[in-house]
Protein backbone atom coordinates (compact mmCIF):
# COMPACT_ATOMS: atom_id res chain seq x y z
CA UNK A 1 0.00 0.00 0.00
CA UNK A 2 2.67 2.44 0.78
CA UNK A 3 4.40 2.07 -2.90
CA UNK A 4 0.71 3.31 -4.22
CA UNK A 5 -0.04 5.75 -1.90
CA UNK A 6 2.89 7.57 -0.48
CA UNK A 7 1.53 6.87 2.84
CA UNK A 8 3.72 6.70 5.95
CA UNK A 9 4.82 4.21 7.18
CA UNK A 10 2.91 4.65 11.01
CA UNK A 11 -0.02 5.05 8.52
CA UNK A 12 0.26 1.86 7.23
CA UNK A 13 0.93 -0.12 10.32
CA UNK A 14 -2.36 1.31 11.20
CA UNK A 15 -4.04 0.80 8.20
CA UNK A 16 -2.78 -3.29 8.81
CA UNK A 17 -3.95 -3.21 11.89
CA UNK A 18 -7.38 -2.07 10.55
CA UNK A 19 -7.05 -5.32 8.14
CA UNK A 20 -6.82 -3.03 5.17
CA UNK A 21 -4.22 -4.11 2.73
CA UNK A 22 -4.42 -2.57 -0.42
CA UNK A 23 -5.56 -0.21 -2.64
CA UNK A 24 -8.93 -2.38 -2.81
CA UNK A 25 -9.51 -2.78 0.41
CA UNK A 26 -8.74 1.11 1.45
CA UNK A 27 -11.63 1.90 -1.44
CA UNK A 28 -13.66 -0.96 0.39
CA UNK A 29 -13.67 0.45 3.63
CA UNK A 30 -16.66 2.69 4.58
CA UNK A 31 -15.89 6.15 6.28
CA UNK A 32 -16.56 4.99 10.06
CA UNK A 33 -13.76 1.63 9.50
CA UNK A 34 -11.42 4.71 7.86
CA UNK A 35 -11.65 7.03 10.85
CA UNK A 36 -10.98 4.36 13.08
CA UNK A 37 -7.86 3.04 11.25
CA UNK A 38 -6.52 6.86 10.77
CA UNK A 39 -7.65 7.91 14.90
CA UNK A 40 -9.37 10.53 13.74
CA UNK A 41 -12.06 12.38 11.65
CA UNK A 42 -9.25 12.80 8.89
CA UNK A 43 -10.39 9.07 8.14
CA UNK A 44 -13.59 9.79 7.63
CA UNK A 45 -12.78 12.58 5.30
CA UNK A 46 -10.18 10.85 3.38
CA UNK A 47 -13.50 8.42 2.39
CA UNK A 48 -15.09 11.04 0.87
CA UNK A 49 -12.30 12.74 -1.27
CA UNK A 50 -11.35 9.60 -2.60
CA UNK A 51 -14.49 9.42 -3.74
CA UNK A 52 -14.12 12.98 -5.46
CA UNK A 53 -16.32 14.91 -2.90
CA UNK A 54 -15.09 18.73 -2.86
CA UNK A 55 -14.77 18.94 1.12
CA UNK A 56 -15.34 23.22 2.58
CA UNK A 57 -11.55 23.90 4.32
CA UNK A 58 -11.24 23.63 7.69
CA UNK A 59 -11.12 26.93 9.69
CA UNK A 60 -8.00 27.11 11.71
CA UNK A 61 -6.90 29.23 14.09
CA UNK A 62 -2.76 29.05 14.57
CA UNK A 63 -1.78 28.98 18.29
CA UNK A 64 2.20 29.42 17.80
CA UNK A 65 4.73 30.68 15.99
CA UNK A 66 8.50 29.96 16.24
CA UNK A 67 11.50 29.25 14.62
CA UNK A 68 14.51 27.45 15.67
CA UNK A 69 18.20 26.92 14.32
CA UNK A 70 20.34 23.80 14.65
CA UNK A 71 24.21 25.62 14.94
CA UNK A 72 27.19 24.50 12.55
CA UNK A 73 30.06 23.80 15.19
CA UNK A 74 31.63 27.25 14.35
CA UNK A 75 28.64 29.24 15.79
CA UNK A 76 28.02 26.96 19.13
CA UNK A 77 29.88 29.38 21.06
CA UNK A 78 27.97 30.93 24.06
CA UNK A 79 28.41 34.69 21.88
CA UNK A 80 27.79 33.41 18.56
CA UNK A 81 24.67 31.28 19.75
CA UNK A 82 23.06 34.84 20.95
CA UNK A 83 23.41 36.50 17.77
CA UNK A 84 21.13 33.38 16.15
CA UNK A 85 18.70 33.67 18.50
CA UNK A 86 18.65 37.17 18.22
CA UNK A 87 17.85 36.51 14.91
CA UNK A 88 15.64 34.71 15.26
CA UNK A 89 13.28 36.87 17.30
CA UNK A 90 13.36 39.52 14.55
CA UNK A 91 12.41 36.83 12.28
CA UNK A 92 9.40 35.29 14.44
CA UNK A 93 8.12 38.67 15.17
CA UNK A 94 8.22 39.90 11.80
CA UNK A 95 6.02 37.04 10.67
CA UNK A 96 3.87 37.35 13.19
CA UNK A 97 3.41 41.47 12.26
CA UNK A 98 2.78 39.90 8.22
CA UNK A 99 0.12 37.40 9.76
CA UNK A 100 -1.86 39.91 11.42
CA UNK A 101 -1.27 38.36 15.24
CA UNK A 102 0.03 39.65 18.48
CA UNK A 103 1.22 37.42 21.27
CA UNK A 104 1.18 36.93 24.90
CA UNK A 105 4.09 35.11 25.52
CA UNK A 106 7.36 34.41 24.52
CA UNK A 107 9.58 31.38 24.85
CA UNK A 108 13.94 31.60 24.34
CA UNK A 109 15.03 27.82 23.77
CA UNK A 110 18.76 25.84 23.55
CA UNK A 111 19.92 22.69 23.40
CA UNK A 112 22.90 22.06 24.81
CA UNK A 113 25.59 20.55 22.73
CA UNK A 114 26.08 17.56 25.52
CA UNK A 115 23.22 18.28 28.16
CA UNK A 116 19.71 19.17 28.68
CA UNK A 117 17.50 21.76 26.96
CA UNK A 118 16.93 25.21 28.45
CA UNK A 119 13.94 27.49 28.45
CA UNK A 120 13.02 30.95 29.55
CA UNK A 121 8.91 31.71 29.24
CA UNK A 122 7.61 35.00 29.88
CA UNK A 123 4.59 36.54 29.30
CA UNK A 124 3.42 39.86 27.95
CA UNK A 125 0.66 41.88 27.32
CA UNK A 126 -0.38 41.61 23.41
CA UNK A 127 2.63 42.34 21.40
CA UNK A 128 4.27 42.28 17.83
CA UNK A 129 6.57 44.75 17.79
CA UNK A 130 10.53 43.88 17.74
CA UNK A 131 11.69 45.69 20.48
CA UNK A 132 9.57 43.86 22.92
CA UNK A 133 10.92 40.86 22.34
CA UNK A 134 14.40 41.84 22.15
CA UNK A 135 14.00 43.32 25.56
CA UNK A 136 12.77 39.72 26.51
CA UNK A 137 15.17 37.85 24.60
CA UNK A 138 18.00 40.07 26.66
CA UNK A 139 16.46 38.73 29.67
CA UNK A 140 16.21 35.36 29.18
CA UNK A 141 19.07 34.66 26.80
CA UNK A 142 21.21 35.75 30.45
CA UNK A 143 19.37 33.29 32.33
CA UNK A 144 20.22 30.41 29.96
CA UNK A 145 23.33 31.51 29.60
CA UNK A 146 23.69 30.78 33.41
CA UNK A 147 22.25 28.11 33.75
CA UNK A 148 23.91 26.50 30.97
CA UNK A 149 27.78 27.61 32.79
CA UNK A 150 29.72 28.07 29.55
CA UNK A 151 28.69 25.03 27.64
CA UNK A 152 28.16 25.29 23.83
CA UNK A 153 24.66 25.47 22.43
CA UNK A 154 23.53 23.28 20.04
CA UNK A 155 20.83 24.17 18.85
CA UNK A 156 18.16 27.74 19.21
CA UNK A 157 14.63 28.44 19.20
CA UNK A 158 12.07 30.93 19.80
CA UNK A 159 8.57 30.67 19.76
CA UNK A 160 5.41 33.11 20.70
CA UNK A 161 2.26 31.87 22.07
CA UNK A 162 -1.22 33.04 23.32
CA UNK A 163 -2.02 34.16 19.52
CA UNK A 164 -4.87 36.60 18.98
CA UNK A 165 -5.53 37.87 15.60
CA UNK A 166 -5.67 41.49 15.27
CA UNK A 167 -8.62 41.65 14.42
CA UNK A 168 -10.17 39.48 17.01
CA UNK A 169 -9.15 42.27 19.51
CA UNK A 170 -11.31 44.02 21.53
CA UNK A 171 -10.18 47.87 21.60
CA UNK A 172 -8.64 49.74 24.71
CA UNK A 173 -11.06 51.59 26.76
CA UNK A 174 -8.46 54.58 26.41
CA UNK A 175 -7.46 54.28 23.22
CA UNK A 176 -7.83 57.26 21.18
CA UNK A 177 -7.88 59.55 23.97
Amino acid sequence: LRDLTGIGRNMEKRLYAAGIYDMRGLLDAGPKRLRKAWGSIWGERMWYLLRGVDLPDEETTRATLGHSHVLAPDLRSLEKARYVARRLTLKVSSRLRRLGYYAGTISIGARLEQGPRLEYTEQCYRAQDSMTFLHIFERGWDAIVAEAKGARIKKASVSLFGLVAKDALQQDLFDGL
